[in-house]
């Protein structure tokens, strides 16, 4: 028995079988070159891994016999364990999960860097609005003898004071979410408080932003005139379009946040609702205990199957959409096997075709009237054609395979075994012989599903007493190679709306500001005859502008992210201007939302109360 283990382990499996013990029913022969078996290697300390990988790039040579050196090329490299669980996927192919994308450990951490730049900068923008409430205290402070680095060390001591409560604040409401965080991410995350490295980098965390947002309020109120001051005097107008421009970088971040959380849910609609050329709904896939099933009996198990009232069909195959397959190489008849192509491979019986829907485009498909040696030879996809080079699909018929004349039957019409993620694999199909690893049942409409697999359940533990009946739904289990776009949508979501809500939360303190600073100039407009939505438009416009200037910056940004990031799939949405436009709109109206109830309180006050000291 083993203690239990870690969550990020990669071997998470049901039990360990000892090598020889496998050897007892299995040659090491027929896994001679599986790309499903893994070699784990302990290198010394003084090794270093590229001299190691040189070293063994010729035991292929040494090992294989002649004729396989003709027929087989055969790369060895070495891959380090911790770049397998965070790798573009393309680099791995034959391990037993998905490695994370590297690409979305990069988006996820340049969000938060927004994230983090949209808090700064709104710390930025309200300690510099806030300076009307400070600058007598300021300009006392300087009559009595402080200093100008005096005031700096106040401002960034405050500042510091309050990233520190915001992080104390922030790891409390982490704890909070974090059972949603997991949920969304499928992790068990938790934070490990005894790390020492965890505090270092904190407490890191903590001086630099609590340095880098408070240097400038901190510079710009500590560089008051005591006598402008007093006097009432008026500042720079550069610091009002310093407030502006840290608005406008605030919404620009928001509106590149939406409009990527806008693409990613449309990129993953796509993949989760476009026709991949097989029917796979109603349909629960059970997996076979091997050597349990073969000619003489498959008939019969699948014929118990179809026994119950909500399954109206069934197919027994070696794989299923979305499941792994052989890769065979394959060569036309006369041609030297050297030119050999490397075909992905599967057997199925004579109900596949018809369960899965899959279109036939020449030929025929297995004929369950003629005997099986009628039925010998292959069924390719189109894609297989192009690989072979065959010019259209009715030459392939005329083709045969290997030495011993293997025939085409026919060719069907391509269809998505894989994600979209991938480019439609060359595919061949022929008639099942051994490897009756899955049956397919097709639910009727009106089936119960927890009924039919109560019934499954059952019917399995009578055909095979000794095995654990394994199930799944093809559309979830499909679905299931989208999970990792699932999870960035729904993360990208949160951070829009965190983004979003910060910027409007300085964006009211900025309006907050720009009307308690033109309230006077509203009511002497509000005397001279001007009406409440004219002296409405006037407050509003210029947070109008710094929104469409936000907008029009982040187009480009968006549309080149959100480009680079659907090269990464084969099949993909286009750009769409209208969500663009969407997105612009709406952090418009979020925008006007945030601002209006202290401007609509402004222009609807008694000019008498405004102009009353005057």
């Amino acid at each position: 028995m083993l203690e239990t283990l870690p969550e990020n382990t990669r071997f998470k499996l049901d039990f360990y079988l000892s090598w020889p013990t496998y050897a007892l029913d299995h040659s090491l022969d027929e896994h001679r070159y599986g790309r499903f078996l893994h070699t784990y290697i302990k290198l010394k300390p003084e090794e270093k891994p590229e001299l190691f990988e040189n070293s063994i790039k010729n035991l292929p040579e040494l090992l294989m016999a002649e004729e396989e050196k003709r027929n087989e090329e055969i790369n060895l490299f070495i891959q380090g364990l911790r770049d397998l669980h965070i790798t573009d996927t393309s680099n791995y192919l034959w391990d037993w999960e998905v490695p994370t994308n590297t690409t979305y450990i990069y988006i996820l951490a340049f969000t938060g860097l927004f994230i983090l730049i949209l808090s700064s900068l709104n710390y930025i923008n309200l300690s510099t609005t806030r300076y009307t409430a400070r600058q007598r205290e300021i300009a006392l402070r300087k009559t009595v003898g402080a200093s100008k680095i005096n005031l700096i060390i106040q401002f960034i001591g405050e500042s510091i004071l309050l990233v520190f409560i915001a992080h104390i604040l922030g790891m409390f409401l982490l704890e909070l979410s974090l059972p949603s965080l997991n949920n969304i991410t499928q992790y068990s995350l938790k934070v490990v408080y005894s790390s020492a490295q965890l505090w270092f980098y904190l407490i890191l965390i903590i001086l630099f932003i609590g340095v880098g947002a408070g240097s400038y309020p901190a510079f710009y109120m500590s560089s008051f005139s005591p006598i402008l001051i007093q006097r009432g005097g008026k500042h720079s107008k550069y610091r009002t379009n310093l407030r502006t421009i840290l608005s406008t970088i605030q919404f620009t971040i928001s509106i590149i946040l939406i409009i990527g959380t806008a693409m990613i849910s449309k990129q993953v609609n796509y993949m989760k609702n476009e026709n991949l050329g097989f029917l796979k709904e109603r349909k629960i896939i059970i997996e076979l205990p091997s050597g349990h099933v073969n000619d003489e009996n498959y008939l019969q198990i699948k014929n118990e199957f179809k026994k119950f009232t909500g399954i109206e069909g069934a197919a027994i195959s070696s794989s299923v959409p979305g499941k792994w397959r052989y890769r065979w190489r394959l060569y036309p008849s006369g041609e030297e096997e050297i030119n050999s192509q490397m075909i992905n491979c599967m057997q199925a019986d004579f109900d596949y075709f018809k369960i899965y829907g899959l279109k036939i485009e020449a030929g025929k498909a297995f004929d369950e009237d003629l005997s099986r040696e009628a039925n010998y030879g292959y069924v390719f996809n189109e894609a297989a054609i192009k690989k072979f080079g065959w010019e259209t699909n009715e030459d392939a018929l005329s083709n045969t395979l290997f030495e011993r004349r293997e025939p085409v039957l026919g060719v069907m019409k391509d269809f998505h075994s894989k994600g979209l993620q991938i480019d439609i694999e060359p595919l061949g199909i022929f008639l099942i012989s051994e490897d009756y690893r899955y049956i397919t049942l097709q639910m009727n409409e009106l089936a119960n599903y927890e009924k039919t697999v109560m019934f499954l359940q059952s019917k399995f533990g009578e055909l095979f007493p000794d095995y654990v009946f394994n199930y799944f739904f093809l559309d979830e289990e499909f679905d299931r190679q989208y999970k990792s776009e699932e999870k960035i949508a729904k993360l990208f979501k949160l951070f829009a709306f965190i983004g979003i809500f910060i910027a409007s939360i300085g964006l009211f303190g900025m309006s907050t500001f720009i009307c308690q600073k033109r309230e006077k100039e509203m009511a002497i407009r509000k005397v001279n005859g001007a009406n409440t939505s004219q002296l409405f438009f006037e407050l509003s416009k210029d947070f109008t502008w710094i929104v469409l200037i936000a907008f029009i910056i982040a187009i480009p940004i968006a549309y080149y992210g959100t480009n680079n990031w659907l090269n990464n799939f084969a099949y993909k949405v286009g750009i769409s201007w209208f969500l663009i436009l969407f997105s612009g709109a709406l952090t418009w109206i979020v925008a006007m939302l945030t601002v209006s109830y202290q401007t609509v309180k402004t222009v609807r006050k008694n000019p008498v109360d405004s102009l009353r000291i005057e």
